[in-house]
């Protein structure tokens, strides 16, 4: 009797120590479309902190390219500026440096045309935010995957539960950590 209970406290901490390592693990997410990028400068959002991942910045047309080629990726669309995307941001950064992987950014305070932002809407439509009347909209901040040219995942806006009543409201640990999760878990479905 003993022996077994050994061996299952052997097989629980493998599977503990497995998980965890699984987790901090990094993503490889290959791009087989070769987009024009350009260094995005994530240090305009005021709560990024000193380290900053690999973010790429493309264009509306850049974004549309990956899915017309069946690209892979993660896009993030939001702007400096936007009391959502400032607290998203820093949260998303954390994902992306844990796991490793290039965020394609597109900065939706650049020009872009109503065709390119319709085209856009229809390549991500189920990721699109239903409202009360039940239309699907574009809205900021949110975080795509993408898996040769198909959404793999999406998240729009923070958590449910914060509220932004001041300009220094901030989410708390749960809320961040709850945030982070559903940003991994778009970076885990997208990844090779």
């Amino acid at each position: 009797m003993k022996y077994h209970q050994i061996i299952k406290e052997a097989l629980a901490a493998f599977l503990l120590v497995t998980s965890v390592g699984c987790s901090s693990a990094k993503a490889k997410i290959t791009n087989t479309v070769e987009l024009n990028t350009s260094d995005a400068e994530m240090d305009q959002y005021a709560w990024i902190g000193d380290e900053i991942g690999d973010f790429r910045k493309v264009t509306m047309k850049e974004v549309l390219r990956m899915f017309d080629e069946q690209g892979s990726g993660i896009l993030f669309f939001g702007y400096p500026g936007c009391k959502w995307c400032e607290r998203a941001v820093p949260v998303l950064n954390e994902a992306v440096i844990e796991k490793g992987v290039t965020v394609y950014y597109v900065n939706t305070k650049d020009p872009f045309d109503a065709a390119e932002l319709n085209a856009l809407k229809q390549d991500i439509y189920d990721a699109l935010p239903v409202d009360a009347q039940g239309n699907r909209d574009f809205y900021v901040p949110m975080a795509v995957g993408v898996k040769k040219g198909k959404v793999t995942g999406h998240h729009t806006s923070l958590v449910d539960g914060f509220v932004i009543q001041s300009d220094t409201d901030q989410m708390n640990d749960d809320q961040k950590k709850e945030l982070k999760n559903l940003y991994l878990d778009i970076i885990q479905r997208t990844a090779d």
